[in-house]
């Protein structure tokens, strides 16, 4: 008997429920009020319950049709998701989306863009990692990630489709404490005795070219580089976007190097994806939404 039950039943038993009477749910549906009746009965006759106390004026849901509501409404769900799904896949929609983006990001950018995502794209389940970037382009080769960000120089991702999109800007840091926090036009001359504190999730050359001091040390995130920056250890170039909250609170400040070269203090940001494997639709919705915000946010 089971067999017999149809989709149509169970919307019009949610209907009948939602709406107080077989009426308004005929009306709801576009059918008549015998239809409605008839399809309930018929829904109650296979699932061997009755789904409303018919003794009153309105049809009042029955403990049973209580919980056999919750049912119907996961079931009724679970087919439309069905149905979206098959469609996506004959518009060669992707039935998932995976992206990474490296740890200079602008991270602030992500829950508006992703906000409108799971608007345009509701069915599409979306997968965001933080990785280093030798591990995003290794990911973007064996296809265990369809599109990458990452902040670094264009001619470094060769083998890869790729596009830059925008821009970090970084500053050079120090704390308030910090001597360098004292002085007026600093020229880079000014930092070769001063200890640096660099990230290495850059490329090398990146990290090479972005070394102003004699003494330096090296960690692997920036969450660790903004504590010791603000510990008064060292001065570092960080992303500006990073810091924003602390120079408000001045616990740190942006001290203006007088020849710091646009290449170092403004670092691309490069989306890339596998050259022989095209982007599905979401992906480049995705990417045309992260470049208007990465170019819209003064804060970047």
């Amino acid at each position: 008997m089971l067999d017999n039950i149809t989709i149509d039943q169970l919307r019009v038993f949610i209907a009948a429920a939602e709406e107080g009477s077989f009426s308004a749910a005929g009306r709801k549906l576009h059918k008549v009020q015998s239809a409605i009746s008839y399809a309930i009965s018929n829904l109650e006759e296979n699932l061997g319950v009755h789904l409303f106390d018919r003794s009153k004026r309105s049809p009042q849901l029955t403990i049973i049709g209580e919980q056999m509501l919750k049912r119907a409404n996961i079931i009724v769900a679970q087919v439309e998701q069905l149905h979206l799904h098959a469609h996506s896949l004959h518009q060669s929609m992707e039935t998932d989306l995976c992206i990474c983006i490296d740890s200079m990001f602008p991270l602030n950018i992500l829950p508006k863009v992703c906000s409108e995502f799971k608007f345009v794209f509701p069915n599409i389940p979306l997968s965001i990692y933080t990785e280093d970037k030798k591990t995003i382009k290794e990911r973007i080769q064996k296809q265990t990630c369809h599109l990458g960000f990452i902040c670094s120089e264009n001619d470094l991702l060769e083998p890869f489709l790729s596009k830059e999109i925008g821009s970090v800007h970084m500053t050079c840091a120090v704390s308030p404490k910090h001597r360098l926090a004292q002085k007026k036009d600093i020229l880079n001359t000014d930092l070769l005795d001063e200890l640096q504190i660099q990230v290495n999730d850059l490329e090398s050359k990146d990290l090479k070219k972005s070394q102003l001091s004699n003494r330096s040390w090296t960690i692997n995130n920036f969450i660790c580089q903004r504590e010791l920056l603000k510990s008064g250890i060292g001065w570092g170039l960080i992303p500006k976007h990073l810091i924003v909250e602390d120079l408000k609170l001045k616990s740190l400040i942006d001290i203006d190097l007088q020849d710091l070269k646009p290449q170092t203090t403004n670092i691309p940001i490069v989306a890339l994806c596998k050259k022989d494997t095209p982007l599905g639709p979401s992906a480049i919705w995705l990417l045309e939404k992260m470049e208007h915000s990465l170019n819209s946010d003064k804060n970047i």
